[in-house]
């Protein structure tokens, strides 16, 4: 084949390689077609460089000849797909390498817009909703949202402690918190004083329709809602219902009076019961879920637990 010289149509790397069609040894172009690319040319100083075609996905590279030979060749385009599948899935897409030229990150773009580094296995992670992402402006503005809603204003988080964030309280008072506790009210002020009494706690039931699995969750927190909507990590689109709350003096006498209607519908009612493997890790717990058949008999434990422990006249404060 006579040789003919011209310029690569397509960038790699950010430059349009030279590319010499001709004189491809045919060691080369079989060593190349094994590993599931096609020889397009000869490129580089010398033309000891040939141009690459995948035969997956046509992306082209450059590679040496003796890597075609005997190394292993990876297309990056291939390498890459299962991570922008997964950040595609989030809303999310890779928009660059790491400027820092680390190969393990990327910047991605989240679906607010702004952007992120992030490293390639940490994106498929975050997809199959094993860690949460976000991006330091959105995070602020719910920090700020989360402080705003018990009387106080964020600032920026703290310079010395992770996980912790500084705050003015609506007196003018500049303090130190933990996130998760200004998250859930938790977070007495300095000036003006803690409230006082004893940290409550209460007995729910929780409605969660699952897909094809309608189920109810009996258990005691003193902070049911954030434990709804939070804790139990059930999907944002799974419909969920406080159908019902009884506060508690304590959090020793929710715990042991839920302890009884648990022994009680397991004991007298084991049908009711949902097992674990049926609704997996929809919910994050490994048991305390009924089927909806339960919930009279559950409402008349919770009339009993109520009738013998009357629910606080004033229910304490949980902010020490």
């Amino acid at each position: 084949m006579p040789k003919t010289t011209m310029t690569y149509p397509f960038k790699i790397k950010g430059t349009y390689p030279p590319l010499t069609l001709g004189d491809i040894q045919d060691n080369c172009r079989e060593a190349a077609d094994q590993k599931g690319f096609v020889v397009l040319g000869l490129g580089g100083e010398k033309r000891q460089t040939l141009v690459l075609g995948c035969r997956t996905c046509g992306e082209p590279l450059l590679r040496r000849t003796n890597v075609v030979l005997g190394n292993r060749i990876e297309c990056r385009s291939c390498v890459q797909k299962p991570y922008k599948i997964a950040a595609e899935r989030i809303g999310a897409r890779m928009i660059s390498n790491d400027p820092e030229g680390d190969r393990h990150y990327r910047i991605w773009q989240l679906s607010c817009g702004h952007t992120v580094r992030l490293q390639l296995g940490q994106m498929l992670k975050v997809e199959q909703g094993l860690v949460d992402v976000d991006c330091v402006q959105c995070r602020h503005s719910r920090y700020a949202n989360e402080a705003e809603a018990h009387g106080w204003s964020f600032l920026e988080t703290s310079p010395s402690q992770q996980g912790y964030a500084i705050y003015r309280h609506e007196c003018g008072v500049e303090h130190e918190a933990h996130i998760g506790n200004m998250r859930v009210g938790q977070c007495a002020c300095p000036e003006c004083g803690p409230k006082k009494g004893p940290v409550s706690s209460g007995i729910y039931v929780f409605r969660i329709d699952l897909p094809g699995l309608p189920v109810v969750k009996l258990g005691h927190s003193h902070r049911h809602l954030d434990r709804l909507r939070r804790d139990l990590k059930i999907e944002p689109d799974v419909h969920t219902e406080v159908l019902r709350y009884h506060p508690m003096r304590t959090k020793y006498l929710a715990r042991t009076q839920e302890q009884t209607a648990h022994d009680f519908l397991k004991t007298r009612h084991p049908e009711w019961v949902v097992p674990k493997h049926l609704f997996g890790d929809a919910i994050a717990v490994k048991s305390e879920i009924y089927r909806p058949e339960a919930l009279p008999t559950i409402h008349r434990l919770l009339d009993d637990i109520a009738e013998r422990h009357p629910a606080p006249a004033t229910i304490p404060d949980n902010s020490d």
